[in-house]
């Protein structure tokens, strides 16, 4: 079994299922949140290898979830993957700029 954990923060439930189902079928361990601050606090006590975060939360935004995050990871052992939406084949890794669709983080 993979021991990988992966936070899935969005508002929305389908998103979060498909995911969920998606990434447990290959082995990976699913936590879930549907809020900005249930997610930080997800993420705290987790300590996910990789967060799948939504832009468009109801309590805050992505972005600022990002920020919060970095400030406790900014060691240098985070890497961020960030995707376009809109072209799904176009993949950009970066490691101080943030985008206006979604944005995954990861540890290296």
């Amino acid at each position: 079994m993979n021991n990988a954990e992966i936070l899935i923060i969005d508002d929305e439930p389908q998103i979060r299922k498909l995911l969920e189902i998606t990434l447990e079928s290959n082995d990976y361990r699913v936590w879930q949140a549907a809020t900005g601050k249930e997610g930080i606090l997800m993420a705290a006590n987790h300590t996910p290898e990789l967060i799948l975060l939504d832009l468009g939360l109801p309590d805050k935004s992505g972005h600022e979830v990002l920020k919060e995050l970095r400030t406790w990871y900014n060691t240098g052992q985070w890497r961020y993957r960030l995707s376009d939406q809109t072209i799904p084949h176009r993949r950009t890794t970066c490691t101080h700029s943030l985008i206006d669709t979604q944005t995954y983080v990861g540890r290296k």
